[in-house]
């Protein structure tokens, strides 16, 4: 059974309140034997888990939970091979989260999530 939940971020770019990674979706991700069987598509929520994972651990974020989520839009789907960018900005003065992750052919989902609490550690 496969296990991993998070590919390993293969270029990370960083700005003051942003971070852009580059993630490969490989077949060795835990969320795909049966979902589905035919044709392996990347679970909507997983992105969400995958943005709050990567905030915790590479933005400095550790207490960030969220709130709600807000204009959440999943436009295509992702397939496994698939070698995807996310870009997640922290408008801290809103203590929210936008994020967008796209690839070669276009975006795939974007959306903002509210945080309940401060932030800084």
């Amino acid at each position: 059974m496969n296990s991993l939940r998070l590919p390993t971020p293969t270029a990370i770019s960083r700005t003051e309140n942003s971070c852009t990674f580059t993630l490969q979706v490989s077949d060795q991700l835990c969320f795909f034997p049966g979902h589905f069987p035919v044709h392996s598509i990347l679970p909507g929520v997983v992105i969400i888990d995958w943005v709050m994972e990567l905030t915790q651990q590479h933005m400095g974020l550790i207490a960030a939970i969220p709130l709600t989520m807000e204009v959440i839009k999943f436009k295509q789907l992702v397939e496994v091979n698939t070698c995807v960018e996310l870009k997640i900005t922290h408008h801290r003065e809103k203590n929210k989260l936008s994020f967008i992750l796209s690839s070669s052919v276009g975006e795939h989902s974007s959306g903002r999530i509210v945080l309940s609490e401060p932030t800084d550690v």
